[in-house]
């Protein structure tokens, strides 16, 4: 038999040698692509809890840095961090507790005030304990809380409307609660009665009612909850 005949067999058992190797390489391909698409749908796994570096440049923010929210329905997780206010920030946050508190404000004492409002407002910034909330470099809301008698005091927090439900307050309480379980103290705060969303939330964390006044009830969380 000449060695025309044999071409056709040889260039099957070729062809079958390399299949192999096209598929391995081809295996690899999707395999790398499969895990780059991963890489990317990462940060939306439901389950995902994110560090958030904060400013090293303040104190409270390097003990408040966290992760992102807990899993919602609409969120799967939520970058935040926090910096000091300033006064540029001043409308926005007078604008964000107007938004946040003028019903209940309105509920409990039968009017909204502006400028009583305003100077309860002044008195407060001047504290200068308000640290806003950023998410992606855009304002959110502002979270405040302050040191004293050897207990953290949960003075205020705000979350603006449209990213509520989100989880973002939820997940911003938690590194207040984290922060004092590592450092051994109680938190402590007050929510007005006609708030009963806000005392929901802060019960359902392990805070507790330890009082009351004419318009507010006083919660205490402790660190061995």
């Amino acid at each position: 038999m000449g060695s025309d005949a044999w071409t056709p067999v040889a260039v099957r058992l070729v062809a079958f040698s390399v299949l192999p190797v096209l598929l391995a390489a081809l295996h690899v391909r999707l395999d790398t692509g499969a895990k780059d698409r991963l890489r990317k749908a990462e940060v939306r796994l439901p389950h995902e809890r994110r560090h958030v570096p904060a400013s090293a440049t303040d104190d409270t923010e390097t003990a408040f840095r966290h992760s992102g929210a807990q899993p919602s329905a609409q969120n799967a997780a939520v970058k935040w961090e926090l910096r000091p206010a300033t006064d540029d920030d001043r409308p926005f946050l007078f604008d964000l507790m107007k938004a946040s508190y003028s019903d209940h404000v309105v509920a409990t004492w039968g009017s909204w005030d502006e400028p009583d409002q305003q100077r309860r407002f002044a008195d407060r910034f001047a504290r200068g304990v308000d640290r806003v909330i950023l998410v992606e470099g855009e304002r959110v809301g502002v979270l405040a809380v302050e040191e004293k008698r050897g207990e953290l005091f949960l003075a205020n927090i705000e979350i603006a409307p449209g990213w509520r439900g989100k989880g973002l307050g939820t997940a911003i309480l938690r590194s207040v609660l984290d922060r004092a379980r590592a450092d051994g103290l109680a938190v402590t705060l007050q929510v007005l009665k006609v708030n009963r969303r806000a005392a929901s939330l802060y019960k359902r964390e392990g805070f507790e009612f330890v009082g009351e006044t004419a318009t507010h009830r006083l919660m205490r969380w402790s660190p061995a909850q």
